[in-house]
């Protein structure tokens, strides 16, 4: 009889509805694809090497819950940051790659990967349920055809990636990288949170400088852009004089005196200074 009852109470046990499990977090805030490093870590970040990072860096939100921080206690709820995993820097309209594993979680592909902005809170002490207020400035799929290494392994990273607005306001800039896993009917969300110290606006090429030919007789073109918006190129000549001293058809008065007409009349001289473009 308790063998009979031990039996149905593990096949009704199978009969309920199973719970997915899942967790993730994000590893690299800034990544380099090209050099294939990370330039900016989340708060706290304790490095693939610890063998807890499982259980201590994985933070839950279970089902929907009215009241909760939305970032980590005691690991996240502050600007923590170290030496081998610093703070990254943030530009104003730059746009950052996010790595992260997959963790064996490749059934759920399209669940949502969001990195939220708090512009007016403070996410030390911000709360799950006000969630509502950030600027969405990135989301993408948990795994995305082209955005992750191959093969699909359990460790396996992918890749997603956000912008930042063109007006950061001035002192750091909190984010929020936040998986809505959302398998388990309940609700099922994760967090990583990060800081980026503002580093002002986003650095832009420089426009190339060339020296312009000029026809003899022909004015030079104007420079576009102030002296403030490019230095000159440093092979070209710099002007000693007024402009009909360096282009021109009317031979210089100090050799009309010396040379008797010995000198050459009029030549094509190329822009003593370089033109400049703005930067944009």
């Amino acid at each position: 009889m308790r063998s009979f009852l031990l039996t149905a109470a593990a096949l009704a046990t199978l009969a309920l509805p199973q719970l997915a499990s899942a967790h993730t977090w994000a590893d690299c805030i800034d990544w380099d694809p090209v050099e294939r490093q990370c330039n900016g870590y989340p708060r706290g970040y304790p490095g693939r090497e610890d063998v807890n990072i499982n259980t201590d860096y994985t933070y839950l939100f279970s089902g929907t819950p009215s009241s909760q921080p939305m970032c980590q206690p005691g690991r996240q709820d502050t600007a923590n940051y170290s030496a081998k995993y610093p703070q990254g820097v943030a530009k104003a309209g730059k746009t950052y790659n996010v790595r992260y594993e997959i963790n064996g979680h490749q059934a759920y592909a399209t669940s949502k990967v969001k990195v939220l902005y708090f512009p007016d809170e403070n996410i030390d002490t911000l709360d799950y349920n006000k969630r509502s207020s950030a600027k969405v400035v990135g989301e993408w799929n948990f795994i995305t055809d082209g955005q992750c290494d191959l093969p699909l392994t359990d460790n396996t990273s992918c890749y997603g990636s956000y912008t930042l607005p063109d007006d950061l306001p001035s002192g750091d800039i909190q984010l929020v990288y936040f998986w809505e896993f959302n398998a388990n009917p309940a609700g099922q969300q994760y967090s990583t949170c990060f800081d980026l110290k503002n580093g002002g606006a986003m650095e832009r090429p420089s426009a190339s400088a060339t020296v312009t030919p000029v026809t003899s007789g022909v004015a030079a073109p104007a420079a576009t852009g102030t002296s403030t918006d490019m230095a000159p190129s440093a092979n070209a000549p710099t002007a000693t004089g007024t402009a009909s001293e360096v282009v021109g058809t009317t031979t210089p008065r100090k050799c009309r005196r010396k040379c008797r007409g010995q000198c050459s009349g009029s030549s094509s001289s190329p822009l003593a200074a370089a033109p400049t473009s703005p930067v944009n």
